[in-house]
């Protein structure tokens, strides 16, 4: 009956029955199923029963893999569940089980339209969530004209090896979206205008216009793709309380976004501001300015503390999960092309820490998005 009424108010919609869903669902990628939202209709006598299969299915699907994913890359134990429950009285029970809170509960009380209204809102949420998700990374995206969910532009370099290859949220998964082609409208794309501005306005404070070291800092923070990372995998001054009770502020960390909670490394960057050159001394003998090896030394630090057993609390508080050795990045000043050479002889000392001038930033991200 459901399937029928739906329809009526021109959605598409495909049976499957309660026993064969997983088996539908863990096709994956395989199968050409696409959908907006799973709704269960728990219809039987007595209405209980009916309500706990439906419920039963509902756990099924929560607990699918999270590799198992749509054609679309959108993973399907993330998807809206909706369960129809004709009598009020078991739906308003199902409201307050604990175990059905990721579960939107229906009944026919308030009338058909109600019902198929109570779906679409439920869709229209998830749609948000998706769209704040993609948003954070970079993506642009839209709602077309017919209702559906579309990413659209030409695919976007924001990662080693690809952005979509690596690429994954909570609910959406990369390497799995096989819609994402270049003549697709549901490919990741990036803001061809929005990124132009960003390279001019960084250009314009890396040449002068920066007046303190927080200037850099701020834009960096705010536009993470220079550090070639996902915006929701920078953390801005995070503060880190140490055993002895001393804190330690880094500039910018980036923490890799691993979606099964395994360990990473991040990345410790230390920004540093300053006029004249970046490389002193004479002849053969050339070293990094005071104020770069003091960024040098600040990211040894950081790493030592992070890594202590002592601060094991404080660093799954910031980061959610424990983490391996970080790399450490210093950025700091500008280099001329004739002094190239010099750079590269003065970090040959300092092997542990990658040490790059503002205008490399500039440069490494103009490449990746000037194509």
């Amino acid at each position: 009956m459901l399937p029928t009424v739906l329809e009526q108010f021109g959605a598409w919609t495909t049976f499957v029955p309660f026993e064969k869903v997983r088996s539908v669902l863990v096709r994956g990628t395989t199968s050409s199923l696409i959908v907006d939202a799973i709704v269960i209709e728990a219809v039987g006598d007595p209405a209980s029963e009916a309500a706990e299969a439906a419920a039963k299915v509902a756990r099924v699907v929560r607990a699918m893999p999270e590799a198992c994913t749509m054609r679309n890359g959108l993973r399907w134990r993330e998807m809206p569940l909706i369960i129809v429950v004709p009598d009020p009285n078991v739906a308003t029970a199902m409201r307050h089980d604990p175990g059905m809170r990721a579960v939107v509960v229906c009944d026919f009380q308030y009338g058909i339209a109600a019902l198929y209204e109570s779906i679409v809102s439920a869709v229209r949420l998830d749609r948000e969530a998706i769209h704040a998700e993609l948003d954070n990374a970079g993506c642009i995206i839209e709602h077309g004209r017919d209702g559906r969910f579309r990413m659209r532009g030409p695919a976007g370099g924001y990662r080693h090896g690809g952005f979509r290859q690596l690429f994954e949220t909570k609910r959406y998964h990369g390497p799995s979206d096989h819609v994402a082609r270049p003549t697709s409208p549901w490919v990741i794309a990036t803001d061809e205008r929005a990124v132009a501005f960003d390279l001019d306005e960084f250009e314009r404070l890396i040449c002068g216009a920066a007046e303190r070291e927080e200037d850099l800092q701020r834009f960096l923070a705010g536009n993470s793709y220079f550090l070639n990372a996902a915006q929701f995998e920078l953390i801005a001054k995070p503060q880190l309380t140490r055993w002895d009770g001393e804190k330690i502020i880094p500039d910018i960390v980036i923490h890799p976004y691993a979606f099964d909670g395994r360990s990473v490394s991040p990345e410790i960057v230390e920004l540093k501001w300053f006029g004249g050159r970046m490389v002193v001394g004479e002849k053969r003998r050339w070293r990094f300015r005071a104020e770069i090896l003091g960024g040098v030394d600040q990211t040894r630090d950081y790493t030592e503390s992070l890594m202590d057993p002592r601060n094991m609390a404080e660093v799954r508080r910031i980061f959610a999960t424990t983490v391996l050795e970080p790399k450490r990045t210093v950025i700091g000043g500008t280099i001329a092309p004739d002094e190239r050479d010099k750079m590269d002889r003065a970090q040959r000392y300092i092997s542990d820490v990658d040490i790059r001038p503002y205008n490399d930033v500039l440069a490494a991200t103009r490449r990746r998005f000037e194509k």
